[in-house]
């Protein structure tokens, strides 16, 4: 019994430490047969953030574009997700992502963890509203869990900031 009191509160001091951020919906083409799963778990890698990500309604009005310098967090941040015959022949790239209007586009030839990294990085072109890039990390292209370097930018630009451990 003093083991269940024991997980019980550890798991609410880490509840309790988690950042607030809005929710983020993915809406895919209803042509898209890859698995939606794919697409949450390659976004998890902003979890650390506070953020979460469905690929449902959720009934939260629409985020602002700067929801993050007004506070707004009880929101919902709506991204299109698009995959795009010969995006990279006609882009020079596998993805790109609009921050104005929301929208990812990847190159439907692309698949496994090449797919999730494209995800989690325009994702986080979106979410943390900033074309930077870093040297590494999901923002580097070089993973989709997050890094130091990513949760440094995410300070900067957003001012939600944790301490990777």
């Amino acid at each position: 019994m003093k083991t269940v009191i024991l997980i019980a509160l550890v798991l609410t001091a880490c509840a309790a430490d988690r950042p607030s951020a809005p929710v983020v919906r993915f809406v895919l083409e209803a042509s898209d047969t890859t698995d939606p799963a794919i697409y949450l778990d390659a976004a998890s890698g902003w979890n650390p953030l506070g953020f979460d990500f469905t690929t449902e309604p959720t009934g939260l009005p629409s985020c602002n574009a700067h929801w993050f310098d007004e506070g707004q967090t009880d929101c919902e941040i709506t991204i299109y997700l698009f995959r795009v015959p010969t995006l990279i022949e006609s882009a020079g790239t596998a993805a790109l992502s609009d921050r104005a209007a929301r929208t990812i586009n990847i190159d439907s030839s692309v698949t496994g963890f090449e797919l999730s990294i494209a995800t989690a990085h325009e994702t986080g072109h979106i979410v943390l509203d900033t074309a930077t890039h870093t040297a590494g990390g999901i923002m580097g292209g070089a993973d989709d869990r997050m890094w130091p370097v990513d949760a440094t930018l995410a300070c900067q630009a957003i001012h939600i900031c944790v301490s990777l451990n």
